[in-house]
């Protein structure tokens, strides 16, 4: 039992126009989180410093606790993993000292099942009273008394009072310029001031307000900058809150920066461009690319780079793209081109890697910057600075690094891709420069051994949710309660790490999880499970920072400690994995270093406080590293980065385990979980605005306010309220007001509001449809308009053109969501406006639309690809079509009319266009399109998604079986059956890829036929907009 408090904030609310309770909006709740529960944490803080006394310290991590309370006793009460490991470390010494010999595998393995039921909480919460005499025999077992423990930490608070001329304005700038934001909400500045807000002799009712007087005096200052905009549509009393703001904004949507933080990145904008006077001769880049064997992509990317003066270069890899033989080939370049160049990246590891694979001198960038500022390093003249994992890099340290090339005379090349993680401290530098200033980008897959995974992996990095299928379909995810799934991933992780090929090698396998307690956990079950098939021996053991080891134990370091050495100038590096050789008398081992061999001595402190067992890790630890297979736990707070770093670590297969009861608003009760494609698809489309640069965050708040997203669902609203008045008003003119109560009203609603978007006189459709027959004896009144005005306006000519726009209430209206309407009509106009001036202005491919081709050079075919294009990007930033899909998308459904009509009009644009193109062929190739088009969907290939599926299974189960067979001629057959199931696997996948190929032709036949049926109509009439 641990004694915790919990503060309930209730999301429902009683609303005063009709007195039902409803649901607030959890987003705002949500965002209000972090300084509501400082509020909470602070105000307990100084209740407990005014009724005891008691003095407060901060942890390394920025949480408080009471000081004077001994570390030792902190460690021994924080979790029960460590008390897990705690317990069979016991019981092994016990073991030991009565046998004189370690215990065997099936005894260790009985002995950490005993520790785990041990240590595991009652399903009956302990009284009090047996709770506090479990916590002194516990304190006792480490010569603790807990009763002495009130008198060392009561009172104290006397004894270490602060100076009453404290400065909580400075102490605030400087807690936010450590923290890991470009930018802050005003939650985060309060409870960033509620953590400099000295809570000794201040009632605990005065904190909030005293802490929100310190976050106006910083506003008021000129340190900090917003970096929200005035909202061009300004609206009436009825559209405001209580506070003034317009109910068409985000509640609290409002960010600041430090203008440190600004400044920073506007001088790496600015220097990005700057000439810097070193480039290297183009036939130096040719020979280098052909003595390493760069493909197409990466070639055109070392050119791009090299022979550019640019001061800063940015090259984007996608995982698995090749870019440690691209980085070799620029250092190769660039050094015969009488250059020297220095790497540079995060971690020692790292650097390591980059040093091996890149032929390079390579440093992490703390010891670089640590060295360099006294002086006893520095850059030769004219340099190359090659930043790998730059996105990882502080926007601080970044410009530290290029300006010390710049005084260099030489060049920075930034290293990375936005989409995998990135610093830990104030950074989306690397993400700003590459979108603004542009960036050399590989864009083949080559890490992986199928080419679906290839494939699958970009749509990933895309946060195409189509990835998600191409990995259902192989039966590569898994879902499951967290225990259940925890036990099955560690399974196959068991199945892949132990088995071996023909020749005794054993695949490299990795699991990566959340956190660093589940990777503990996870890394003891494996070292049994290794002691059991007689890869590790069950001891002598030695203690780790988070398990026991023994030799044949893998082992990671993370800490670096250049004083400790071994062969070749090897010394420890925070990162690295070794393989324990020896056990050494004084709980000491010999180690060695996974590549090279290297070995060392790690003496018993440095293995008790920095080294893990290396079979699990976490998605941050695991970037950078390729291993043959990789099992990932994916849960409800995983991010679009983590799942996409964890997604791509394996040659041969990647394979997510999500936890579906990591999320409780996503589970009705314990027999219904959700899809763990549900949950997979959420981490795609979650977006962290903490990543982002100040810059970005700016442009993306002025984006949002001028938006058709927002814009358009506006004035949809309105229109709905219009469309509601209206029509309310003439059914009580006619005596039927009751049909607001039926059924089928919201349908008759949207089928009225489908006709005035097509042009049509709502007054004579509905005076025709009452007119027909009597109605007021229909069960329905509502649903006869409904079927009555749909077929009127089936036989009728609309009155005017068609168009959202040309849908608004007369200008005279007096209604304030008339007025609304109307505002925000004209703001809409302007936005369409702007985008047809950018487009009119654009020579390249549309992403989005690459049936269109480049923008024509004859006028008239330019004029008709700018409406197209124009019609085709509106419609996509106001319903907030992803990157990913093309075109349009889908059509919406009927209960979204305004929707549909924006479809509509923007698809009969894009067709009109290509039907122009399509009447300058050539009579011979227009009948070629015509019999493409008749023949493509008898070219369908069949594809069963289930039996590719199973015949995956089937393929991993006969590898397993034939990797773990250990009797030769079982072994024989073994590997037989796994030939035949992975070659009929082979043969299902080129089958999908046929499938996919058919699919995409039967898509574009069925375009081709709607621009050929416009061949015979006039492709010259006016706009429909």
């Amino acid at each position: 039992m641990q004694l915790h408090t919990h503060c309930v904030i209730l999301n429902r609310a009683r609303t005063s126009v009709d007195g039902k309770w409803r649901a607030l909006d959890g987003r705002p709740l949500l965002a209000a989180k972090t300084g509501a529960a400082a509020v909470y944490h602070r105000v307990l803080e100084a209740e407990l410093t005014r009724r005891l006394g008691v003095a407060w310290r901060e942890r390394p991590e920025g949480l408080r606790e009471i000081d004077g309370v001994p570390e030792e006793l902190i460690e021994v009460f924080s979790t029960r993993r460590r008390a897990i490991t705690a317990e069979v470390a016991r019981l092994v010494a016990a073991y030991e000292d009565r046998y004189g010999t370690p215990p065997p595998p099936a005894v260790r393995h009985q002995m950490a099942q005993d520790a785990t039921l041990a240590t595991r909480r009652s399903k009956r919460e302990p009284s009090p009273a047996e709770a506090l005499q479990a916590w002194e025999a516990r304190a006792r077992q480490q010569g603790t008394d807990l009763a002495a423990l009130p008198g060392q930490v009561i009172g104290r608070q006397e004894s270490s009072s602060r100076s009453s001329t404290r400065d909580e304005l400075g102490l605030l700038l400087e807690r936010l310029a450590a923290s890991s934001r470009a930018s802050f909400t005003r939650h985060d500045l309060l409870r960033a001031a509620l953590d400099v807000v000295e809570v000794a002799d201040r009632p605990a009712g005065g904190l909030r307000r005293d802490a929100d007087q310190l976050v106006t005096r910083l506003l008021d200052t000129d340190l900090v900058l917003a970096l929200h905009a005035e909202d061009p549509l300004q609206v009436g009393e009825p559209f405001l809150r209580a506070d003034g703001t317009s109910v068409f904004t985000r509640h609290a949507r409002e960010r600041w920066t430090l203008r440190s933080t600004l400044d920073r990145e506007a001088w790496l904008l600015a220097i990005a461009a700057e000439p810097a006077a070193v480039a290297v001769e183009t036939d130096v880049v040719d020979h280098a690319a052909a003595r390493h064997r760069l493909g197409a992509d990466q070639a055109a990317a070392v050119h791009q780079l090299l022979e550019s003066d640019d001061r800063i270069g940015l090259l984007v890899g996608p995982a698995g793209a090749g870019k440690t033989r691209t980085l070799r080939a620029v250092v190769d370049a660039w050094e015969q081109g009488g250059g020297n160049v220095i790497g540079l990246t995060v971690s020692q590891g790292a650097a390591e890697v980059l040093a091996s694979e890149a032929q390079v001198r390579a440093e992490n960038t703390t010891k670089w910057l640590y060295e360099t500022r006294h002086g006893r390093w520095q850059l030769p003249e004219k340099p190359l600075l090659l930043i790998d994992e730059a996105s990882m890099v502080s926007t601080h340290d970044l410009v530290t690094l290029v300006a010390q090339a710049r005084q260099a005379g030489g060049k920075v090349l930034l290293v990375g891709d936005p989409a995998q993680l990135s610093a830990i401290h104030v950074g989306g530098a690397f993400d700003l420069l590459a979108e603004r200033h542009g960036a050399a980008t590989l864009t083949e897959i080559r890490r992986f051994t199928s080419s679906w995974e290839a494939d699958a992996s970009i749509l990933l990095r895309d946060r195409d949710p189509a990835a998600l299928d191409a990995y259902a379909m192989r039966g590569r995810i898994h879902g499951g309660r967290l225990e259940e799934l925890e036990t099955a991933l560690f399974d196959a992780w068991k199945a892949d790490a132990l088995g071996t090929d023909d020749h005794g090698v054993r695949e490299t396998v990795a699991m990566i999880v959340a956190t660093n307690d589940q990777a503990a956990v996870l890394g003891e079950r494996a070292r049994h499970a290794l002691i059991q098939a007689g890869h590790v021996e069950a001891g002598p053991t030695v203690q780790l920072a988070d398990n026991l080891a023994s030799v044949g134990d893998h082992i990671v370091t993370r800490r670096n400690d250049r004083r400790l050495t071994g062969t070749g100038g090897a010394w420890v590096v925070n990162g690295q994995t070794w393989t324990i050789t020896q056990v050494l008398p004084g709980g000491g081992v010999e180690v060695a270093r996974h590549g090279d061999g290297a070995t060392l001595t790690l003496p018993a402190d440095y293995l008790g406080q920095h080294t893990h067992l290396a079979y699990a890790t976490t998605a941050h630890r695991a970037q950078g590293m390729t291993v043959d297979r990789a099992h990932a736990t994916v849960d409800a707070d995983t991010t679009h980065q983590q799942l996409y770093v964890a997604a791509t670590r394996g040659r041969h297969a990647n394979e997510l385990w999500v936890a579906l009861d990591s999320d409780r608003d996503l589970i009705s009760d314990d027999t219904h979980l959700p899809d763990p494609q549900q949950l997979l698809a959420r981490a795609l489309a979650r977006h962290d605005p903490d990543r982002l640069s100040a810059h970005q965050l700016a442009d993306d708040n002025q984006r949002e306010l001028h938006s058709l997203a927002r814009l358009g669902a506006i004035f949809e609203d309105a229109a709905r309220h219009t469309t509601h008045r209206w029509l309310t008003t003439k059914l009580d003119d006619n005596g039927l007001s009751q049909a607001v109560h039926d059924a089928e009203w919201g349908s008759l609603l949207d089928r009225v509001r489908q006709h005035a978007l097509q042009g049509h006189d709502l007054d004579q459709l509905f005076d025709r449809a009452i007119g027909m027959r009597p109605i007021d004896d229909a069960n329905s009144t509502a649903g006869v308009l409904h079927w009555r005005i749909g077929e009127i306006a089936r036989h009728t000519e609309p009155a005017r053109q068609p168009g959202p726009l040309r849908s608004l209430p007369p200008a005279d209206s007096g209604d304030p969501h008339d007025q609304l309407s109307r505002a925000a009509g004209e703001l809409i106009r302007q936005r369409w406006h702007h985008i047809r001036e950018q487009l009119t202005d654009h020579n390249g491919v549309l992403p989005y639309a690459l049936d269109l081709g480049p923008r024509p050079d004859d006028l008239a075919r330019a004029r008709s690809w700018v409406t197209a294009a124009t019609a085709i990007t509106a419609y996509r930033e106001r319903y907030g079509l992803p990157n990913h899909t093309q075109l349009l998308g889908e059509r919406p459904g009927p209960l979204r009319p305004d929707a549909q009509a924006a479809y509509d009009h923007a698809l009969h644009q894009h067709d009109r266009h290509l039907a122009r193109q399509h009447q300058r062929l050539d009579p011979d190739a227009l009948q070629a399109l015509r019999d493409a088009v008749a023949t493509a969907n008898f070219r369908t290939a069949t594809l069963d998604p289930d039996e590719l599926q199973q015949a995956s299974a089937q393929a991993d189960q006969t590898r397993r079986h034939w990797r773990t067979s250990t009797v030769q001629p079982d072994r024989r057959a073994a590997r037989d059956q796994h030939q035949h199931a992975d070659a009929h696997l082979d043969s299902l996948e080129h089958l999908a890829a046929a499938h996919g190929r058919a699919r995409h032709a039967a898509h574009r036949a069925l375009d081709h036929t709607r621009q050929l049926d416009l061949l015979p109509q006039r492709t010259d009439g006016p706009s429909r907009r």
